[in-house]
């Protein structure tokens, strides 16, 4: 019997995380769904670990390490529910999670996408629980900036709110949607993915949003953090921020926007040399060069975007954040509130 729900677990390396996350999603108030992991060529035991302890979660193989955009595609095509739920390894959920998101997803058919609340695993000496996210906002050049982060968690808080995009730590989306906008994006390998995902659910005429009573708790980057350099981090935010903007802009606002974008790119790149970060610098540039190299690839999945979008710049541009996250974020380096790593 095919279940509705098919809860897809990315896993790369993550046999420390499993079991947290697993039994978190074993014992759920909503039963109609199946619990798979998605392993992306781990080689630390983690398959042979969910089939020894975890029999009744769906193991699906990947031939190698796909990332979380290509994971999440593989793991879609080899599940069959009418609704998808993707989650990261480094998670626990409460007990009533996929209940609240598939309840907030089929009350309203508006809902592209509802992603659950993120919170920061550890507990304050209180008890209580920092957000870590409720989804984000990105500004017109495609930067993200979190929403809610740092704030106390309520747990007597059950608000939908919307959002531009779900990070991909916990959300759901219908199969049918899901597939009509193309999936995630294969190149993109990790980072910006699931932004790039929730623009394109938008220019159906979908909605995103959170739902605050869906609760997660976030391990925060464990998975990703301890893997990659900043360079190759930076490197793929920025390479997957342009190619969003390439495809899924329209002519005229990419025609305004476009040079502007370049320019705080070049205003970047000027900053990093100063502070002698040439492994920075290098991955914007080589962020430019990987999309002249790819602009051929990009413009066929940009036809793609524009056979099925139903919404018009001016509507999306008016869902963003009006400030400049860039420049934003470079007041708060200068003033010494943040730092690179």
């Amino acid at each position: 019997m095919i279940e509705k729900c098919s809860i897809i677990v990315l896993n790369y390396n993550g046999k420390q995380f499993l079991k947290e996350c697993l039994d978190s999603l074993r014992d759920q108030t909503y039963k109609d769904y199946k619990v798979y992991v998605l392993d992306n060529a781990s080689t630390d035991g983690s398959r042979e670990y969910i089939s020894q302890d975890f029999p009744w979660v769906g193991l699906i193989r990947a031939s190698e390490n796909f990332g979380t955009a290509e994971g999440s595609n593989v793991g879609v095509r080899n599940t069959s529910g009418e609704y998808i739920v993707l989650m990261s390894n480094d998670i626990r959920v409460d007990p009533k999670c996929i209940e609240r998101l598939v309840s907030t997803l089929e009350s309203d058919g508006s809902i592209g996408i509802c992603s659950g609340m993120l919170v920061k695993y550890a507990p304050l000496i209180s008890g209580e629980h920092l957000i870590d996210n409720a989804g984000g906002v990105i500004d017109k050049f495609g930067f993200p900036l979190l929403l809610h982060p740092d704030e106390v968690y309520r747990k007597d808080d059950s608000r939908i709110e919307e959002a531009f995009f779900s990070f991909g730590g916990g959300f759901i989306i219908r199969r049918s949607l899901f597939d009509r906008v193309g999936g995630f994006d294969p190149k993109y390998f990790t980072l910006s993915d699931d932004m790039d995902l929730s623009w394109r659910v938008r220019l159906t005429g979908h909605k995103v949003v959170v739902d605050h009573s869906a609760v997660i708790y976030h391990k925060v980057s464990a998975t990703l953090g301890p893997l990659f350099a900043r360079s190759q981090k930076r490197f793929w935010s920025e390479r997957n921020s342009l190619r969003t903007l390439l495809k899924n802009y329209q002519f005229w606002t990419l025609f305004r926007i476009l040079p502007q974008y370049l320019f705080l790119l070049l205003l970047e790149a000027g900053f990093y040399l100063a502070i002698l970060r040439a492994d920075l610098f290098c991955s914007l540039l080589k962020a430019l060069v990987w999309n002249s190299v790819n602009l051929r690839d990009t413009a066929a999945l940009r036809r793609q975007v524009t056979a099925f979008r139903s919404v018009d710049d001016r509507a999306i541009l008016g869902k963003m954040h009006k400030g400049i996250i860039k420049l934003e974020t470079a007041s708060l380096l200068l003033a010494g509130k943040i730092r690179i790593q």
